[in-house]
């Protein structure tokens, strides 16, 4: 070893020993050691107030609230992200983490199956605030799950042509987006105007007379596969069954029934005449329903 070496290691050593590098290393330490605990801090705060945006799925106006609460509470809340803006920021964040997952979980094969998971689509449309809008779901098997079969929610589109093409094409972006197979296709649910709405055939598809046969012509289903099923909404059908009735001469001693007891009750559904009523009913022995409504 030449001397030339034997020196430099000599005075690194000593270098090395000298107070002001101990106390380098000292700060140093100190100062990795109080990154750590306010990036802990940090994450922990991150934590609650993402809680407080949707724990009690409560308006944004209310998130400014929760945050004064917790920290009247004396839980650390840090010192930004109090605005009753934040939310809505944070919220879309979760979303689209929530999206990627349940696109993972559509693109998996299932253990028990080997094949993805099966679905069924979805889709409705509502009007809120002068725009309509299409909710786009799904059913599917969730194996983990308490119950078996679980909605999904995939999109909620503006409708902004009301025509079969539109509608359809709607959902079939959605289903895009999500990335579902033919062979997880299992079929839709939807009420009478999905199946009466018709379709032109600028859409390339011959024949085509309403959105289940636009989706069977995505999937590539129409006509062979006996599994894909398409429902009309029970809920639906039975609204329409129910006006049917009230039309039909056959029933009308129900609306006759019904007529009659609605104006029977109507003497006694408040004020002095349904205390009275109550009385008698407790005199009586007779059990009267929800009187504390």
């Amino acid at each position: 070893m030449s001397r030339e070496f034997r020196n430099l290691k000599i005075s690194i050593s000593h270098r090395l020993k000298r107070d002001a590098h101990q106390n380098a290393i000292s700060r140093e330490e100190s100062m990795t050691i109080k990154m750590k605990n306010e990036s802990n801090r940090n994450n922990a705060i991150a934590l609650r107030v993402g809680c407080a945006c949707y724990f009690r799925g409560r308006p944004y106006t209310d998130y400014e609230d929760e945050i004064f609460l917790l920290h009247k509470c004396g839980v650390d809340a840090g010192d930004i992200n109090h605005s009753y803006k934040f939310p809505q920021k944070f919220l879309e964040s979760v979303a689209e983490v929530f999206k990627d997952k349940v696109k993972d979980y559509l693109k998996k094969t299932l253990a028990q199956t080997g094949l993805a998971p099966p679905v069924k689509v979805l889709a409705d449309k509502a009007t809120y605030k002068h725009r309509t809008r299409q909710f786009v779901g799904l059913i599917s098997v969730i194996p983990d799950a308490d119950d078996l079969l679980q909605y999904i929610f995939l999109g909620l589109p503006v409708v902004k042509v009301h025509t079969g093409e539109c509608v359809a094409q709607s959902i079939i972006s959605e289903l895009k987006e999500f990335e579902i197979w033919a062979e997880q296709f299992q079929g839709g649910s939807f009420d009478g105007q999905y199946f009466h709405l018709s379709v032109p055939n600028v859409l390339n598809v011959p024949n085509v007379l309403n959105i289940p046969n636009v989706l069977n012509a995505h999937f590539g289903t129409e006509g062979k596969d006996a599994s894909v099923h398409y429902d009309y909404d029970l809920m639906h059908k039975a609204g329409f069954v129910d006006t049917h009735i009230r039309e039909d001469d056959y029933f009308k001693f129900l609306n006759k029934v019904t007529e009659v007891v609605a104006a029977v009750f109507k003497n006694f559904n408040w004020g002095k005449n349904y205390e009275a009523l109550a009385a008698d009913c407790e005199s009586s022995g007779q059990v009267l329903a929800n009187p504390d409504r």
